[in-house]
This record gives C-alpha cells, structure tokens and sequence, in this order.
C-alpha cells in the first residue's frame, strides 16, 4: 500500500488520527473551467455530508471493488462515496464526466461533485485506478474529516491543493493547466519518489508564474503560519514559470536528491509581494534547504522579503538579485557544496570558504561589497 493519507483539522493539527486514504497509481483529473478544480484537495473542515451529495456507488464497509467502471455525470454528484467505512478499489475506472457542482464553497471544502469522495473518517484503498474528473469544480479525489492526507492528480487546478498535511509517495501527478503545487498558510506537502509537473498559463495581474506557490490568501481556508514543500527523489518539473514562488508567507523548502526540470522562462525561485495581503508587508520569508541535490536559475527576493539559502552536498548554478540589492539573503555552503556564478549577484551575508564559489567572471557582492 502506497501513499498513506490522514487528515485532520488545520487548528488540531492532526493529533487525533481517524481516518486514512491509501492510494497508487496515476490520477487525472480534466477541468472544463481552469480554476475550479483539483486532482486531490486536501482541506481543513469537519462539515458533515449532505445526505443529497453523495455518490452514484455508496460504499459499505468491507466492500472489496476489483475491476468495473465507475460514473457519475449527475449535480452534486460523485462516482464513489465512502462515508466511515473501510474498502478498497482495485484496477476501478472511475469517471466524473458531468453534472457541475451546485456551490464552488461546497466542492472546495466538502468535495461535493469529486469523482471519489471520502468522509466521516472512513479507510479507502485504492490501487491501479484510472480515475478521471472533467466537470466544473470537480476534485478526482477528495478526503476530509479523518487524520492527514496524501494526494495525487492534474487538472486545470494544481495537482495538490493543501490546506492540511499531505503526503505522497511513489505517484505520478500532472496538472496540465496549473501551478502543480499550492500551500496556503500553515500546511505542508511532503513527497517521495514522485513524477510531478506543471503548467502555469493562466497567471492573473500581480501573480508570478510558478510552479509551485506557498502563499497566504487571507480568506480564512488556511491559518496563518509556515508553508512546507518537502520532496525526496523523484522529479519535479515546470513546464512555464519559475519553479517555487513564496509571498505573504513564511515558508519552508527542502529538496533531497531530486531531479528538477526547468522552464524556458523561468528560474529557480521568487520570494516577493504580489497579489495577496497588505501593500508593504507583503514579502515572502523563505528558508531554502537543499541536501545531495542540482540546483538551477536565477533567484528573485524583493526588498521586503528574505531567503536563507542553504546548500549541503549540493551544486547551485545561477544569479541571486542580478538586477542588484534588494532583501535580505543569506547563502551557507557546506565544504562539499559550490555556487556557479551566472550574473553578477548581490546578497547581504555569505558562510563557507569563498573558494567553493566559482565566479565564472561575474561579481560576487556581499552586503555591498565585492568579494571576489
């Protein structure tokens, strides 16, 4: 069994484990509308089911599905509903190919309309599924009220959507329309060994292109507090954009043997203000740890945001704020790791020997004056 999922409350943080989703494979989900809809939604609330939005299949507990396909074109309506049972489904095809959600609040935070709904705390395996969403706000999998989470998909929303803890190992996700990851607030993505991708082309006014977004909304889904991206082996690839863009948040990036695929537009990471929170104190505040791991492109920090980037066996290739000064950046290098210059680049404090740092003609600038 691959891909342990519990979920709890945001404001519990997942003490109490009631519930888990076990899950491999690949998942898929096609959005008619690219901002209404998610492969996997992880999120915070305990809102109890509509008896009305449940599913064409009901679960039981004890069900065993081998084989067969699964739909539901109906309003409200998911394909497979489990509701505080234990089951599992095994090579199911699983199809929401219609029938929109009556209520977009309802589909992000109840997963009303989701191809598989999981509730009450219930234990659902799944394995060698093809499982298929392309209705409006339509999630292929979608699991609440029960511990932590694990998360796999594509769609014209991001592959994960966390506001809880989510975990994910050995799975393949790809949104083809979106961001492949976002965190808002306090919450955590945490992966192994796994293909991941992205397509942001939709960006709207004030927003960066990227790959992956760790943010603050202020809206209320998510409480206030440091975003985590973790990744271990596997590869992450952006198909436009920078890679990671951290605003209005702390946040917290750790990569560990992973292979990154990078955009022709895009570097490696922004932390900067844009579209959410106040003008002014709207920076990012980023804590960026890479261990045994490739690292390429430029790095963009604002003048009110600030990075720490720290390399440990690692190799970073590229510029940091080649425009010129602007927030705070610290760079730590271990003695196994090296910095490749490829623009002259500004930061405001440097630890480790200045010899593992290979200039290739460009300028080193620490707190304002040139080191090399």
């Amino acid at each position: 069994m691959n891909n342990k999922m519990y979920y709890g409350s945001a404001k519990a943080a997942a003490i109490l484990l009631a519930g888990a989703l076990f899950i491999s494979g690949s998942y898929t989900a096609m959005a008619a509308d690219a901002d209404s809809s998610s492969a996997i939604n992880a999120v915070s609330t305990s809102a109890a089911a509509d008896s009305t939005d449940r599913g064409s299949i009901i679960l039981a507990d004890g069900d065993e599905l081998s084989g067969g396909v699964y739909s539901a074109s109906g309003t409200d309506e998911s394909a497979v509903f489990a509701d505080g049972v234990t089951a599992s489904l095994n090579g199911v095809t699983i199809i929401k190919d219609g029938g929109d959600a009556s209520s977009a609040d309802k589909s992000s935070f109840e997963g009303v309309n989701a191809a598989v709904r999981v509730i009450g705390g219930a234990e659902l395996t799944i394995s060698d599924a093809v499982i298929e969403a392309s209705a409006d706000n339509a999630t292929a999998i979608f699991a609440y009220d029960g511990g932590t989470y694990t998360s796999l998909g594509k769609s014209g929303c991001p592959a994960i959507y966390s506001t809880a803890d989510i975990t994910v190992s050995n799975a393949t996700l790809t949104a083809e329309n979106s961001r492949a990851v976002i965190i808002e607030g306090r919450n955590s993505v945490t992966l192994e060994n796994c293909e991941l991708s992205g397509n942001y082309t939709t960006g709207k006014e004030g927003s960066v292109a990227a790959n992956v977004l760790i943010y603050q909304s202020m809206s209320g889904d998510a409480d206030e507090g440091t975003g985590s991206f973790s990744m271990t082996g596997g590869t992450l690839t952006a198909n436009a954009g920078t890679m990671f863009y951290v605003t209005n948040t702390d946040a917290e990036i750790e990569l560990t043997g992973t292979e990154l695929v990078y955009s022709e537009d895009g570097g490696l990471l922004t932390v900067s203000a844009g579209r959410w929170g106040k003008d002014g104190s709207n920076g990012g505040t980023c804590t960026f740890t890479a261990d045994d791991q490739e690292l390429a492109g430029e790095i963009v920090v604002d003048s009110i945001s600030s990075l720490d980037l720290i390399l440990n066996a690692s190799q970073y290739t590229g510029a940091i704020n080649s425009s010129g000064t602007a927030g705070t950046v610290a760079v730590s290098l271990d003695e196994t790791s090296t910095w490749t210059l490829t623009g002259d680049s500004y930061i405001t404090s440097f630890e480790g020997d200045l010899s593992n740092v290979n200039t290739n003609s460009y300028t080193l600038y620490v707190n304002g004056t040139a080191v090399n």
